[in-house]
């Protein structure tokens, strides 16, 4: 019998975990709990693109739903602009638009991802713009103050509930496992299902005090924020 492996993301966004786990006994189930909707943001007036110093993105989607929209108003970024990505999936996204990434923290965190950064080099007085989400987990609005930097948040994008169809969340049992790889998609699954009976797994620490703000019991926090680690914990567990 097969252990169910569900993931709160699209079937498209799992290929290269689903093709991982053939042949392991795993059953990796996509559950796209949320879905990601555009909010096209227009240009800072008076803002240069030459005089971007840094551009910092903490999701995979804020990196393709900015340079989307970037195309669609007629911009394009200048080459003395360095960018920062909170971790290895935010990089590879980059790579797709002929980026390469000039910063990564230590740990796949907001709040890691900004601290270090600001503690890595002389960064005072520097214009930083921010792709980000309606909802953060953590704003880096005090450190861009500490730093008298000039700072341009672009909201590009917003998360919202997405049903899933209870027919896939049915055969889960208490021996198999959901991975959670979002705060926004532990609260959307709770509205939708309650508390899961299979085993939540967290991606990582906020989404982890999600699930315990909600009552979620035995809660897993995986070591590395990447959804491709989850079979080596499988493995072993």
């Amino acid at each position: 019998m097969k252990l169910r492996l569900g993931v709160t993301r699209t079937k498209n966004q799992l290929q290269s975990l689903i093709e991982k786990a053939t042949g392991t006994g795993v059953e990796v189930v996509p559950l796209p709990v949320i879905e990601t909707q555009p909010i096209p943001f227009e240009w800072p007036e008076g803002l240069d693109e030459a005089g971007v110093d840094w551009l910092m993105f903490t999701s995979a989607n804020g990196v393709h739903l900015f340079f989307n929209r970037m195309e669609q108003i007629g911009r394009s970024l200048s080459g003395r602009t360095r960018i920062g990505t909170v971790g290895r999936k935010t990089a590879e996204a980059l790579n797709e638009h002929g980026h390469t990434a000039d910063f990564l923290p230590s740990e796949p965190y907001g709040e890691t991802f900004f601290t270090e950064w600001a503690d890595a080099g002389t960064h005072t007085g520097e214009t930083v713009m921010f792709a980000r989400g309606e909802k953060i987990n953590f704003d880096p609005r005090d450190i861009m103050t500490q730093l008298k930097a000039q700072y341009f948040p672009l909201v590009c994008y917003q998360t919202c509930p997405r049903p899933v169809e209870s027919e896939l969340i049915r055969p889960f049992s208490d021996n198999d496992y959901i991975l959670f790889t979002a705060p926004s998609c532990v609260r959307s699954y709770q509205e939708q299902f309650d508390r899961p009976v299979a085993r939540p797994v967290a991606i990582g620490r906020s989404t982890a005090a999600e699930m315990n703000h909600l009552g979620w019991n035995e809660v897993i926090i995986m070591e590395h924020a990447d959804v491709d680690n989850i079979l080596e914990y499988l493995k072993w567990n």
